[in-house]
């Protein structure tokens, strides 16, 4: 007898749920970035000498999010190429590993007081770093 195919499986369940994450990250921070109140904290800082390029790095890392919330979200489902879902794959597990040391390091968020706060963050950042990891398409399949 035949194994029963499912419809769902935890791989589609994973692919999902981190696409969907990493795309409402994505669109969150970019709405929260062209908000009345960003747009002034960031008008203010240049008037006193903040470093502007914070900010487009963070504008890229929004865009990298909803790239690859969106990578994730449609792979599963055959429409793309597998040439395509895996450059996409390499692309997403490599952003997300930069987000993670640009996020949880290089902002100073190691160095944070509240380091039990930071550790939760970190934690969640690793769970979508292996997340990714796992998802790696088949190379065998078409």
């Amino acid at each position: 007898m035949a194994p029963k195919k499912s419809l769902v499986s935890p791989a589609l369940l994973l692919a999902v749920s981190v696409g969907l994450y990493l795309l409402v990250l994505g669109i969150r921070s970019l709405v929260d970035y062209s908000s009345d109140g960003a747009t002034l904290a960031r008008e203010l800082g240049s008037l006193v000498g903040a470093q502007t390029w914070r900010s487009v790095v963070s504008v890229t890392i929004a865009v990298f999010e909803v790239l690859a919330g969106t990578l994730l979200l449609v792979s599963p489902f055959g429409i793309l190429p597998a040439a395509v879902r895996k450059i996409g794959f390499w692309i997403a597990l490599v952003g997300w590993a930069l987000t993670l040391g640009w996020e949880s390091f290089l902002r100073a968020g190691a160095f944070d007081v509240a380091a039990l706060r930071w550790l939760a963050d970190f934690s969640v950042s690793l769970v979508v770093l292996a997340v990714l990891w796992t998802l790696k398409p088949d190379t065998n399949q078409r």
